[in-house]
Formats: C-alpha cells, sequence, structure tokens
C-alpha cells in the first residue's frame, strides 16, 4: 500500500509536498506527465496523464491518500471529476483537494465555478476529504517583483480589495498533514 500519491509532483504545490511527505518516512508515489520530470527525493515515479483516465485509474492503484491539483485550463473541472472517480474505484481513503479562495457555484469567475463544482464532487464521492483554498502563492509575487518595488502597487484588477498570500511550502504542511 502507498501511503501518499502527489498529482502534479514537479509543480508548485507538489514538488514541496513530495519533500514534506519524504521527511515523514512514509512512503510516496509521485505523478508526472512526461518521464524526465524531475521530483525530489527518491518517489516512486509514475508518468500518467489527466486527459487518459485509465492512466490514472492504473497509478492510483494500492493508495491511501492522494493530493490533486491539475493545471488551471478549460479542461480542469473534468479532469479533476474523472480523478475523484478514479480515486473512489481504486478504494483511496482521502483525498486533498487544492482548490481556491473564493470557490462558489454561482461565482462570476469561470474558474471559482468549477473548484465549486469540484469540491461538490468530492463531496458526494464519499471519499475522506480536505479541501485546501489558498488565494495567491507569495512565489508568484516575483513574476511582478519590479512592478512592486517601482510602483508599489500589485498590478492586479482588484481595485483595493485587500490580498492574502500564503508560500506554497505551507500549503505542503497542511496538505501532507492532512
Amino acid at each position: 500500500m502507498v501511503d501518499a500519491f502527489v498529482a502534479g509532483a514537479a509543480g508548485n504545490t507538489g514538488r514541496p509536498l513530495v519533500e514534506e511527505v519524504h521527511r515523514s518516512g512514509a512512503s510516496v508515489r509521485a505523478m508526472v506527465h512526461r518521464p524526465d520530470d524531475e521530483v525530489p527525493g527518491d518517489p516512486e515515479k509514475v508518468v500518467a496523464d489527466f486527459d487518459d483516465v485509465d492512466s490514472v485509474r492504473t497509478a492510483l492503484r494500492g493508495v491511501r491518500r492522494a493530493y490533486l491539483v491539475t493545471p488551471s485550463s478549460e479542461r480542469a473541472e473534468q479532469q479533476q471529476r474523472n480523478f475523484v472517480d478514479a480515486a473512489r474505484e481504486a478504494g483511496v481513503e482521502r483525498l486533498v483537494l487544492l482548490s481556491q479562495l473564493g470557490a462558489r457555484v454561482d461565482s462570476p469567475v469561470r474558474f471559482l465555478r468549477y473548484h465549486a463544482a469540484v469540491e461538490e464532487h468530492v463531496r458526494k464521492s464519499g471519499i475522506e476529504f480536505t479541501f485546501l483554498r489558498p488565494n495567491l502563492y507569495f512565489q508568484g509575487l516575483f513574476a511582478v517583483a519590479a512592478t512592486l518595488v517601482e510602483q508599489g502597487v500589485l498590478p492586479a484588477p482588484i481595485g483595493d480589495a485587500a490580498v492574502s498570500a500564503v508560500d506554497v511550502h505551507d500549503i505542503a504542511a497542511v496538505a501532507a498533514a492532512a
């Protein structure tokens, strides 16, 4: 039995999660999209594609707990629903889902609606779950660092709204605990 499965193991939150699980001594299976994708430590690495449900089913065999994150795209909702179904079929006991702050089915923002729809699908699946709902990664601020320093503003269409940010390593620590 594999203790932890990490989808997106070479990504922003997956990489530090693999490190966190590895440090805990638990066994980890790291899902990547390409065989040459690098992941930290020495996890069992499996190549799977969210658009190939059979590859996801195979990757999830023998897994107790799984972490789910997909790239943000127009296919993300269906990819995540398919993953949840495959996890249920594989007997996964707990699913940790990287969702989004403000996820609501009635949101005017498409990706917040799909996060809410996936959360509801997870609730109905019967799998124990934890939803993580960060807003902005501190690491994402590097892309706009020059503007922040030079102009003292975050270039985003948010008016004077407050912004919350979290380090991806903190997300990984919470995901590992869950």
